[in-house]
């Protein structure tokens, strides 16, 4: 199977609009704690991402697509 046969987007109902994004990162940093998620303050204690490049579009159906 395909990664378009599952990853491509439902089709848009007459009239929608919706936004499209083309994300990129480069780099994740999560530190998990045991000790937090215990206590019930959440399984990350910190996070970084570095490197996030992409497009946002905003899109509707009155564009013609090819």
């Amino acid at each position: 199977m395909s990664p378009d046969t599952y990853l491509a987007a439902p089709p848009a109902s007459e009239g929608d609009n919706y936004t499209m994004y083309d994300i990129n990162i480069d780099e994740v940093d999560v530190t998990l704690s045991l000790w937090r998620w215990l206590d019930g303050k959440g399984l990350i204690k910190d996070a970084s991402v570095k490197g996030v490049r992409g497009v946002i579009g905003k899109l509707s159906d009155n564009i013609p697509r090819g």
